[in-house]
């Protein structure tokens, strides 16, 4: 029987910079990791870059998906979001490669 791989994908705290964890598995055992981190408070310009640049219908969209229309909710969501998508890109990639 042939090698099991898998990947594990775990939120991390806001205290340690929130996002995402990646495990990377072979047969049960963690072989490697790695941090997406997704800290809302990390850079106050790209925040309000991207609130700027967004559109009515956008601004929308990303309320109903943070569940608030308060900015910093869209900004963490869109962040925690992107990191999630790195994260599981990258353990994808690495599950291709086995």
């Amino acid at each position: 029987m042939g090698k099991r791989y898998q990947i594990e994908i775990i939120m991390r705290h806001a205290q340690v910079g929130g996002g995402w964890r990646l495990s990377l598995i072979e047969d049960g055992v963690e072989v490697g990791a790695g941090r997406f981190p997704a800290d809302p408070d990390a850079d106050p310009e790209a925040k309000a870059a991207w609130l700027t640049a967004l559109d009515d219908d956008e601004r929308a969209d990303w309320a109903l998906r943070a569940g608030s229309y308060e900015p910093g909710q869209m900004w963490a969501k869109f962040l925690s979001d992107q990191a999630y998508a790195a994260a599981e890109a990258e353990g994808r990639a690495w599950l291709g490669s086995r």
